[in-house]
């Protein structure tokens, strides 16, 4: 358990200092737990970082359909745009790997 803890934070450090994507964006790294959030028809896939902070997630539709999926389970995110929307920081996803249990 310990070595997946190592690689998983190496894996953190080494994501995080990747300046920027292909566009000239800052790139950031987050974890938490993908969930649903709002009501039908009006609901949004979201992220619940592990300091409480839930984030909306924006996605490609093939990444959409992948996390809808995975509601439940915790990933790593790479993001490169963060909004203060009115209902609540929204987050441009690049990728998503989950993290093992």
């Amino acid at each position: 358990m310990g070595v997946r803890l190592v690689a998983f934070l190496a894996a953190l450090i080494v994501a995080t200092c990747a300046p920027s994507d292909q566009t000239g964006n800052q790139v950031s790294v987050i974890a938490g737990t993908i969930y649903v959030t709002g009501n039908e028809p009006f609901t949004r896939l979201a992220l619940q970082a592990e300091d409480g902070t839930a984030y909306i997630l924006k996605c490609e539709k093939d990444l959409e359909g992948m996390l809808g999926q995975s509601q439940g389970k915790k990933f790593v995110v790479r993001f490169s745009n963060l909004e203060h929307l009115p209902e609540g920081p929204v987050i441009t996803v690049i990728s998503a790997k989950p993290i093992p249990k």
